[in-house]
């Protein structure tokens, strides 16, 4: 790789630790007594799924009938906190806090025995012991979420009021555990928002399946959850005085919790810090071209006229980007849209504010947060066209195979009846994301400003959105610095995925969102992921940001020296024209990769960014190890400073994004 960053490379803490003991070592610490006499037990019961019962409610009712077995054991009326939940088949087993325990030899012996994996025993146990832990330390600053099922610990909530009296946003975090058959935790902190109204309701089960919050001697009862990844408020990292507000600050806390409770419970652990081993900052920039397009305007947002729109983006769309903007007749179907044009749909952004989106039953009002739950819609109503406009022709364009390049961007309206103007940031990120697709589909030729491996390609893409499945597989050749396409399809079997490109076969279960890319010539394999079980940077292993806070005076400063940044790979001392870098941390058997910002000035990050792993089978079917393949370095250098993530700094991979497009289109 070229353009190599040579520096000494910082540690940075992770939200995981590796437990070196033998799981049945580990198990029997979990069983100590918690605060005598409390104690853990567990019992067994069979559940079979009626034909007409929805999964929803057959889980319901395993829970329904397990909190009252656990109720009148342990003579307690509420134990939605008290258990956790594993399931085998038709099986299912029930960990609880009980005062009236077996003898701890007992125990053991019985819960060893039982046809579970001990990753699953350790992780249900763990969470179980860590939640009771939890609501010792920071009974402050939890929230604890009922429902007619399990309830869940919310933790560092936010109550926030709304316009409406009576009603507040709540904003808090979920705690998930996972334990991996290599003896690895890892702790993920999900964000987690809801509407609620003020309420005096008692602490039992609801019955229409809301939410009881309860924090401290205040109750609300949810009426909506929102989707978070579009109403949150919190931020990844906030800098200086308002860092304890951040998920950051969260993450320290858990961080250090598992640590006294590892060390209360006597179990040997090893925190995991990640160190680079090498940085480059070189990333593939394309030639877009795009003045030679005419952008047909479609309006998809009611109360503004045509002319409004063409007033509103003609001058930015032409001036900055020397696009000639035309304002096109609105097409009933797919059928009327002309496949060398290129569509810009603007749609309204309904909700409040706190529940963003476009997607709506234009008959019924019923909003979907996701494309594919409009796609089921269709699917399972046949013959419905309720659907907004947009929404309408992405099925279509879908179903039908079409390579119409069509682009959607939500406006938002005001009060005063105007839209919120867009920035040319947003507009730029739009029309780059238009000229790939049309390169892609019609021109099947993307031509790169820098020098690519030559080669013979396949990109897989996988899909698994609510029960179905979908294969996107590209082919593509490169020379110098073209790309030319030579087939696209998409396949909706795994059978038929499977059929014909078995060198999946090493790989096992296609996860969904997964990412595939095959040498045809030296047979190579490569996937790059992130997972829950992949460690993510949280701070430096150097010192705990939430007591440099405190011991600031409540101040957490922004630092580039190794002994003071409170963000390793986040934080990176300046350089000239450099921008960004990818870092890299070779740590066999794994290869992670981090992209972030150099010398980034913002006082803070709105979301984490994420670490990946790459994984390279040879033409034998045998993994390998990834610097060695001249696939994992075709691979970095392909990540595009030109196509950006969910907002994100993080770049991806301009050969998964080629993959997704017939899918994600």
């Amino acid at each position: 790789m070229s353009n190599k960053i040579i520096t000494k490379f910082p540690a940075a803490k992770t939200n995981s630790f590796k437990l070196p003991s033998e799981p049945a070592v580990i198990i029997k610490a979990l069983l100590n007594d918690i605060e005598k006499p409390l104690s853990i037990d567990f019992f067994t019961r069979s559940f079979q799924k009626d034909k007409s019962e929805n999964l929803e409610n057959f889980y319901k009712r395993i829970h329904r009938e397990a909190q009252k077995l656990i109720s009148d054991e342990t003579g307690v009326v509420e134990v939605k906190n008290r258990y956790s939940w594993l399931k085998r088949g038709n099986s299912h087993y029930f960990f609880y806090i009980t005062d009236t325990p077996k003898p701890r030899a007992d125990l053991f012996e019985d819960i060893i025995s039982l046809p579970l994996e001990p990753q699953q025993v350790i992780q249900s146990l763990l969470t179980l012991r860590f939640s009771c832990f939890l609501f010792s330390k920071i009974s402050e600053e939890f929230i604890l979420s009922m429902t007619d099922a399990q309830s869940e610990l919310l933790l560092f909530a936010d109550v926030m009021p709304t316009k409406n009296q009576g009603t507040v946003y709540i904003e808090a975090l979920q705690l998930d555990l996972f334990f991996s058959k290599y003896n690895e935790l890892f702790f993920n902190l999900s964000v987690k928002s809801f509407l609620s109204n003020v309420g005096k309701q008692k602490l039992t089960s609801t019955d229409d399946g809301g939410f009881l919050f309860l924090r401290g001697s205040n109750k609300y009862f949810g009426t909506r959850a929102l989707d978070a990844r579009k109403s949150r408020n919190k931020k990844f990292v906030v800098f200086q005085r308002k860092y304890k507000g951040c998920i950051n600050y969260a993450q320290q806390h858990i961080h250090k919790y598992l640590v006294e409770l590892f060390n209360k419970l006597k179990i040997v652990y090893q925190a995991t810090h990640l160190s680079a081993s090498d940085s480059v900052c070189n990333f593939l920039t394309l030639q877009r071209n795009i003045n030679k397009y005419d952008l047909n305007i479609i309006n998809n947002c009611p109360g503004l006229t045509d002319s409004e729109i063409y007033e509103h983006f003609a001058l930015t769309l032409g001036e900055c980007f020397h696009l000639k903007v035309l304002t096109s007749n609105t097409p009933a179907s797919v059928r009327d849209m002309d496949e060398d044009a290129v569509y810009l749909f603007l749609n309204k952004e309904l909700g409040d504010g706190k529940d963003g989106g476009s997607i709506i039953n234009v008959e019924t009002g019923e909003k979907f947060q996701t494309f594919w739950q409009a796609y089921r819609f269709i699917r399972s109503n046949t013959g419905s066209n309720g659907l907004d406009l947009y929404t309408k022709i992405k099925i279509e364009n879908f179903s039908l195979n079409k390579k119409i390049v069509c682009q959607g961007l939500n406006l938002v309206p005001l009060e005063s009846g105007n839209i919120k103007s867009i920035s040319k940031h947003v507009i730029n990120r739009i029309i780059t994301e238009i000229a790939l697709k049309k390169k892609v589909f019609n021109e099947r030729l993307i031509e790169c400003n820098e020098p690519l491996r030559n080669g013979d390609y396949e990109a897989i893409y996988i899909r698994r959105p609510e029960g179905m499945f979908y294969a996107s597989i590209t082919s593509f050749k490169i020379k110098e610095t073209q790309i030319t396409i030579t087939e696209q399809r998409v396949i909706a079997d795994e059978d038929e995925l499977k059929f014909n490109c078995g060198y999946l076969d090493v790989v096992g279960y296609l996860r969904n969102d997964s990412f595939y890319l095959y040498d045809k010539v030296s047979q190579s394999l490569l996937t790059a992921y992130t997972s829950p079980a992949i460690p993510q940077i949280i701070g430096n292993a150097l010192f705990d940001n939430a007591e440099r806070y405190r011991e600031a005076d409540d101040n957490l400063r922004k630092l580039t020296a190794e002994q003071e940044n409170p963000l390793p790979y986040y934080i990176n001392p300046s350089k000239s024209g450099v921008y960004h870098q990818t870092f890299i941390f070779d740590d066999a058997p794994n290869y992670f990769y981090f992209v972030a910002p150099k010398g980034n000035p913002q006082s803070s990050f709105d979301r984490q960014l994420r670490v990946y792993n790459i994984l390279v089978w040879n033409h034998e079917g045998h993994l390998v190890r990834q610097a060695n393949d001249p696939i994992t370095k075709l691979y970095l250098e392909s990540l595009t400073d030109d196509i950006l993530k969910n907002n994100q700094v993080s770049k991806t991979s301009l050969f998964s994004k080629i993959a997704r497009l017939p899918i994600e289109n």
